[in-house]
């Protein structure tokens, strides 16, 4: 059986926002995992990458590093590692805004005295 004339992903026009070097660093990946890039794949990954704009190098670059089949949009970089999406500084919680401040023990000894202390069985000590 031959092989028809091989298709070289490498030698494909790139969108100007693409790095070359990214690419063939995909190409290479996707051929060492065995999963070899068709021509129609190529053009479908392309046109997937456009449409990630400025993060279309970041999506390849983490398809590079998982060995990723495939190209997916990254999720942009937050300064905030708990409240993603907000634009306010982060508050310390309910603990902490209780004892940070505190250099005195408020803790109360509720325990009874000894005399009272029930004995096994339920009976008070007289």
């Amino acid at each position: 059986m031959e092989k028809p004339t091989s298709y070289d992903p490498k030698s494909t026009e790139l969108p100007n926002s693409i790095h070359r070097d990214l690419w063939n660093q995909f190409v290479d990946m996707r051929n060492s995992i065995k999963k070899p890039l068709t021509e129609n794949a190529v053009k479908l990954i392309l046109k997937k990458l456009e449409s990630y704009g400025v993060l279309a190098n970041q999506s390849l670059e983490n398809s590079i590093i998982g060995s990723y089949q495939s190209v997916y949009q990254p999720k942009p970089e937050t300064h905030s590692n708990h409240f993603p999406n907000s634009n306010t500084p982060e508050e310390p919680g309910y603990f902490a805004q209780m004892f940070a401040n505190h250099q005195e023990s408020n803790i109360i000894d509720v325990t009874p005295d000894d005399q009272n202390l029930p004995m096994a069985g339920g009976f008070y000590r007289e």
